[in-house]
């Protein structure tokens, strides 16, 4: 298993830790630093026999400041989910190699629905990661061509989705793009629409293609959590990376 710290040229970076704000670095040369230019640690990429992929090691420094996640040099090892996307082997953390020109690629881990269920037409397509659980496919599209709904795994189609603007006096967690919209996705995981919730999602900024969830809605309305409040969500920081846009 040979390793090499060059395979990877210079690009931005955003490491997704749950429960904390995301973390914008540099890969170069086998170095990780964060954006103000401190060395933080080093990677290594090397081709793992089992799954036939390159995989990545990131070791970060014991060097850190303050509120950041990178207290321990223990290495992390990260599997690829798709071109320029890599999630640890426990499934907590996800790292994202990529820009607004060079787009990651990821495919889905479950079956086209639209066979199952031929009146849901599929609008978009995205691999669901929930700390420490396998990745999920979910499904945001239109039934009968006028409702929309949700399929998680597969499942029928329940629940809603939709977009809309940032309220303009709202602060924001740190490293989301406030220029696009916020997702709004409602389903409960076993298709049980009277406990379903509704979580909402932000674009990770410097990508186009990965969200996570920045709030939730509650009876009362719809509430984003600021950084110092990230905490609360740590066991529900779901990422979803896009598979496919439907033309």
């Amino acid at each position: 298993m040979a390793a090499s710290a060059g395979n990877l040229s210079k690009r931005a970076a955003v490491w997704l830790d749950p429960g904390q704000k995301s973390m914008s670095m540099t890969l170069q040369d086998g170095q990780v630093c964060v954006e103000e230019g401190e060395l933080h640690g080093h990677y290594e990429t090397y081709w793992n026999l089992g799954v036939q992929k390159w995989c990545l090691i990131i070791c970060f420094s014991a060097r850190s400041f303050c509120g950041s996640c990178f207290e321990s040099q223990a290495p992390r090892h990260l599997r690829p989910l798709g071109k320029g996307v890599y999630r640890t082997h426990n499934n907590h953390q996800i790292f994202v190699t990529n820009d607004i020109d060079n787009p990651v690629t990821v495919g889905l881990p479950c079956n086209s629905i639209s066979c199952a269920y031929p009146d849901f037409r599929c609008q978009h397509e995205f691999v669901y990661c929930h700390p420490s659980k396998a990745e999920e496919c979910l499904w945001l599209g239109w039934k009968g061509g006028i409702d929309p709904k949700v399929s998680f795994g597969g499942k029928e189609p329940t629940g809603k989705w939709s977009f809309h603007e940032f309220p303009e006096i709202h602060e924001t967690p740190t490293g989301i793009d406030r220029s696009r919209q916020i997702l709004s996705v409602t389903f409960h995981c076993k298709g049980e629409e009277s406990k379903e919730s509704t979580t909402l999602y932000g674009v990770v900024a410097g990508t186009t293609d990965v969200y996570r969830t920045i709030g939730c809605t509650y009876p009362w309305g719809n509430r984003i959590y600021v950084d110092k409040e990230l905490e609360i969500l740590y066991n529900w920081h779901i990422v979803l990376v896009c598979v496919q846009m439907a033309q």
